[in-house]
């Protein structure tokens, strides 16, 4: 709102002129004038526009070599190492049977594999028989052999307790240590335009040690986006914007690299994208805004019963806003506002006025609010008041 100077004398004659012309003559005086302006950037708001960082999933499989040594004078009867499968979810014992005359170790807890060897088996024969002892098809291991070395690599990623010799001679030891996944389980918010919807994007991580899961909370809506355990960081990107677009009323979502930009399908401002618990970063780089498309008050208006508009088109105007005056009943707050018949629109050639009759109300408050921005050009628009 801005008060009447010097320099609106000529706007203030206009209207004083035009509503004493409406209201039949210099008997009603003008008791009070506001001004504002209506152009192209009256009322302007925009999308809010955030951005997430990813990083690359870390989880990985454990990775474990076995050195066996050569089956000679029975050493191997009846002997055992152990290893265990990403989530330890059971330790596994194999077991070397020379020539028929060993017996199962006690496996209560455990799951084994009988290993058959001969007693004259070389170190490198052992090793291929105990890669040979473990199904391909098993779902816990993928192992293989080479010379007298075993490696053993669980099919899952995540952590794994530490392989032991047990009461073998071999050489066992962890090559490649297993890693949880940063992302199993995890989610980041974010809310649509005015925080209309909130919303829970949660990871779930495909070959990981476990199942994951989220637990749904109340006024989130909860939406999964489904990653592998050795995601890198750009894939994960492009996974995030494909679960967003699927919500193209809330959000639009575009990758590049491991940035996805967010712009909210609506005008208006939000909560800022909050990464939460997962892994990411983010980031907001254009705040949302409403449209306020007050152009005059809201003023007091206790003690005036007519209100008139008047414009005087400052530059040449494209497009036809039209200017209407609300009254509020309260001394205070925005909840109650009612338009009044008191109507203008601004003429579109330069320097053109436009006036109002004066038009009775009822009401503690006013203000003028333009129906939209122009395209181009502008007008001042002035607001009268009068208390009869």
């Amino acid at each position: 709102m801005k008060k009447v100077s010097l320099i609106a004398t000529l706007g203030i004659l206009i209207t004083t002129l035009a509503f004493s012309y409406f209201s039949g003559g210099y008997n009603n005086p003008v008791q009070s004038v506001e001004y504002g302006t209506v152009s192209s950037t009256t009322g302007a708001s925009q999308s809010q526009i955030e951005k997430i960082y990813t990083v690359a999933s870390t989880a990985v499989a454990q990775q474990v070599t076995v050195q066996t040594t050569a089956s000679a004078s029975n050493s191997l009867v009846g002997k055992f190492f152990k290893v265990y499968p990403a989530g330890n979810k059971y330790p596994f014992i194999f077991w070397m049977n020379v020539d028929g005359l060993s017996r199962s170790p006690n496996t209560i807890g455990y799951a084994s594999y009988e290993i058959d060897v001969a007693a004259t088996d070389t170190a490198a024969q052992v090793a291929t028989k105990i890669a040979a002892g473990y199904p391909a098809s098993g779902l816990d291991f993928t192992i293989s052999a080479l010379g007298n070395t075993v490696t053993i690599v669980n099919k899952k990623t995540g952590a794994a307790t530490a392989p032991d010799a047990w009461t073998t001679d071999y050489t066992v030891a962890t090559s490649v240590l297993g890693v949880d996944s940063n992302y199993c389980g995890k989610a980041f918010k974010i809310w649509s335009a005015s925080n209309a919807h909130a919303y829970n994007y949660w990871f779930n991580v495909s070959g990981y040690k476990s199942s994951c899961s989220f637990t749904a909370e109340d006024g989130f809506v909860s939406k999964e986006i489904d990653i592998a355990s050795g995601a890198s960081a750009n894939t994960i990107a492009s996974a995030i914007s494909t679960a967003l677009n699927l919500e193209s009323a809330s959000f639009s979502a575009s990758p590049s690299s491991n940035i996805v930009t967010i712009t909210e399908a609506n005008e208006g401002p939000a909560n800022m994208v909050w990464n939460y618990t997962s892994p990411v970063k983010v980031e907001m780089t254009t705040l949302g805004t409403s449209s306020d498309k007050t152009i005059i008050g809201p003023v007091a208006a206790n003690g005036y019963s007519y209100v008139s508009l008047t414009s005087n088109t400052t530059s040449a105007i494209t497009g036809s806003p039209t200017v209407t005056v609300y009254v509020s009943p309260l001394d205070s707050g925005d909840d109650t506002w009612v338009a009044t018949t008191a109507t203008i629109v601004p003429a579109t050639s330069l320097a053109g006025n436009v006036y109002t009759a004066p038009v009775r109300f009822v009401g503690k408050r006013v203000k003028a609010m333009t129906s939209a921005a122009t395209s181009a050009g502008g007008a001042t628009i002035y607001m009268a008041l009068s208390n009869y």
